[in-house]
């Protein structure tokens, strides 16, 4: 009962006993699902002008605002400099009474003045039970280079193709979720587990800008030549976590989340980006990229309340970058200490986070990570 997203107890359940029979008495009464909650990350800056750098993360999330328990989703994100991320999201449960629900997504990015891609998905869910569901659904991605971000000089003096591609592509996903947590939204035990993969169909275009490079001793348009334009990609994200209770106020989660993403020709705006608050703390967001990567996490939690908690924690990462002729390993780590509290209008959270990566030198400032976040019910 604790975790409906729309009902809660007004007072206990009770039964009234009749000559054949009886009747369960429960009271509720309407809660407030609905939230808006924004996170600031405060982060070095590399402009030597500013002293630091602004990422943020607003999210407004509508529930059973129509009374069918549906889920309004609009999300926007700055999480690096000019580069700019829009989610808009749909999900319908319970289509006729059925365990069947649809859900419909669109994200549109733009990497500073590089490229824009956009994404949009159509998916149909459903509930297996209690604490597990499915969903699959088709997506329909595509990137294309911003003439600004095509840099000719480069590409005729290396007689290479940039990083980033013109390319679209056509993907079945499955999306698999499992949790059996005493709390899902603060855990004292339990186990969490998620499984998300696409495979699909990729199509590189000649890009009209490359083409377009005259050169008496050099056909650019050749560049091309040993790219595979059509071609097969493959990617898989497998999270899970499990919290054991270590006395009746602390608790202790363990984690790992991996990635792999697979494909004959790869380009950098197909792979990964990890790094931030959400995955592999006290690093920028989104600034690592990868074909490959895994990040194991150790968190202690001391709960102060039903959804207030302090804590520490150590990420550790390893992350494999093969794109072009690039192949890069590195290894990460970071650890920091937080606070999630309850208030009368919402969630408090701040966290600070030092990450460490095996290719730079350490410096404080540079690898202090700050963030700040708020959730508020209504």
């Amino acid at each position: 009962m604790i975790e409906l997203p729309y009902l809660e107890e007004l007072a206990p359940s009770d039964i009234t006993m009749l000559g054949k029979g009886s009747i369960l008495n429960v009271y509720l009464k309407n809660k407030k699902s609905s939230q808006i909650n924004f996170l600031i990350g405060f982060l070095p800056s590399n402009n030597q002008t500013n002293k630091f750098q602004l990422t943020g993360d607003v999210n407004l999330n509508l529930k059973n605002v129509l009374g069918s328990g549906e889920t309004i989703l609009l999300n926007w994100q700055q999480l690096q400099l000019q580069s700019p991320r829009l989610n808009i999201g749909y999900q319908h449960p319970y289509i006729l009474n059925s365990s069947f629900g649809i859900d419909i997504g669109f994200n549109l990015f733009k990497k500073d003045s590089t490229f824009l891609q956009w994404k949009a998905r159509l998916g149909i869910q459903y509930l297996l039970s209690a604490n597990q569901s499915g969903k699959i659904f088709i997506q329909k991605e595509s990137t294309n280079l911003l003439a600004s971000g095509i840099d000719t000089l480069a590409i005729i003096a290396k007689k290479v193709l940039p990083p980033n591609i013109d390319v679209s592509s056509v993907s079945l996903g499955l999306d698999y979720e499992w949790n059996n947590t005493n709390y899902r939204f603060n855990p004292r035990s339990g186990n969490e587990i998620r499984l998300l993969t696409t495979i699909g169909i990729k199509n590189i275009t000649r890009n009209t800008d490359i083409l377009n490079i005259k050169n008496a001793n050099f056909n650019y348009a050749s560049l091309y030549d040993s790219v595979k334009l059509h071609s097969y990609q493959f990617r898989i994200n497998i999270s899970a976590a499990h919290f054991f209770s270590t006395g009746k106020q602390t608790t202790l989660k363990l984690g790992v989340n991996t990635g792999l993403f697979s494909s004959p020709n790869i380009f950098r705006n197909e792979l990964f980006q990890i790094g931030g608050y959400k995955l592999l703390r006290g690093f920028d967001e989104e600034s690592i990229y990868a074909t490959q990567y895994a990040v194991t996490t150790a968190e202690y939690r001391f709960l102060a309340g039903l959804n207030s908690y302090l804590f520490s924690f150590i990420d550790a990462g390893f992350v494999k970058n093969k794109y072009q002729n690039i192949e890069i390993n590195n290894n990460f780590i970071a650890g920091g200490i937080g606070l999630v509290m309850e208030t009368k209008l919402g969630l408090l959270n701040i966290s600070y986070a030092i990450g460490i990566r095996d290719d730079m030198k350490f410096n404080l400032s540079q690898a202090s990570k700050i963030h700040f976040g708020y959730i508020s019910y209504f």
